[in-house]
């Protein structure tokens, strides 16, 4: 095999594996409403919830959809790593991962809701790159649990590498004629 033929082969695969070099993050929100059970420091999902039909973003796919599975948790830094819930709706899964609970306590602006929690945690879906977001959880004496989840801060920008590789292949062709026209001298 040639030199030429090795680095034609090279920029090939090269040019080839581009496509597989996006970022994709998850942008959006939801709100997931399900029956629970709930004391002063952990809450009891009683089966499972549902989506929401106000969903935005990349949460709008899975508007609507039942059977989200909600995992209990204590309101303490015990639910680190905890997976609050988890949807799956046409071969698409969503999960989100609590890192942190923000803090809890009776929500003194609205007599209906018992207990709130917040925190942050990690978002993953299928397709996307994990992404981090916040969720608030509201519980109230009827045990109706209503959380409402949101992407925070702005999503990563997508790491432009088809523009790099073209710039790498480029130099390299550039580098393979200079070096070939000096070997013809």
């Amino acid at each position: 095999m040639n030199s030429t033929t090795k680095f034609l082969s090279l920029a090939l695969l090269l040019v080839a594996s581009a496509p597989l070099a996006f970022a994709t993050s998850i942008t959006g929100s939801a709100s997931i409403t399900g029956a629970d059970t709930f004391t002063t420091t952990s809450i009891h999902f009683a089966g499972t919830g549902d989506v929401a039909n106000n969903a935005i973003g990349d949460f709008a796919f899975f508007a609507n959809a039942p059977g989200v599975v909600l995992t209990d948790f204590n309101f303490d830094n015990t639910a680190d790593g905890t997976t609050l819930f988890t949807v799956t709706k046409g071969g698409r899964t969503l999960s989100f991962v609590i890192d942190t609970i923000g803090g809890s306590g009776p929500n003194p602006f609205n007599p209906f809701t018992n207990e709130t929690v917040f925190g942050t945690g990690t978002f993953s879906e299928t397709g996307f790159d994990n992404t981090g977001g916040t969720f608030v959880l509201q519980t109230s004496t009827n045990g109706t649990t209503s959380f409402d989840l949101n992407v925070s801060g702005a999503p990563v920008p997508s790491v432009p590498e088809p523009s790099s590789l073209a710039l790498l292949g480029t130099g390299l062709l550039t580098a393979f004629g200079i070096g070939r026209r000096k070997l013809k001298a």
